[in-house]
């Protein structure tokens, strides 16, 4: 596993590129996806160390919660943070309880983030 490997699944594609661009050029090498589908063989083969997930993936898709448990199964390294528009307290303790490392409120702040990601990366900013 790289440590500053990345894989972003969210079915926003704005929201998705704009996190790709902002990552790549901080150094991580990324995958973006829309969906978990796509995301299952990426976990399977690349075993990214840090995982951004949103929790809904869009209808008739698999749930964030469903990928999570995949990713926690194939890749129990991985540091996962997941993130919705729509979480109340209960859903962010489950999405804990299943494995998230960390739980963020939409729209997400890109500064938090990237100092989360490069605290469990082992990289915390001064």
């Amino acid at each position: 596993m790289e440590p500053r490997t990345l894989l972003i699944v969210d079915d926003e594609v704005m929201l998705l590129t704009t996190l790709q661009t902002f990552f790549e050029g901080r150094g991580f090498r990324v995958w973006a996806v829309t969906s978990g589908e796509a995301a299952l063989p990426i976990v399977a083969q690349h075993r990214p160390a840090l995982v951004l997930l949103d929790m809904c993936l869009g209808a008739g898709r698999l749930h964030g919660f469903d990928v999570l448990r995949h990713i926690k199964t194939q890749s129990p390294d991985s540091t996962v943070l997941m993130w919705s528009g729509s979480a109340d307290a209960d859903t962010k303790a489950e999405a804990v309880r299943l494995g998230a490392d960390r739980f963020f409120d939409k729209p997400v702040n890109l500064s938090e983030l990237l100092r989360t990601l490069q605290t469990v990366n082992g990289r915390s900013q001064p």
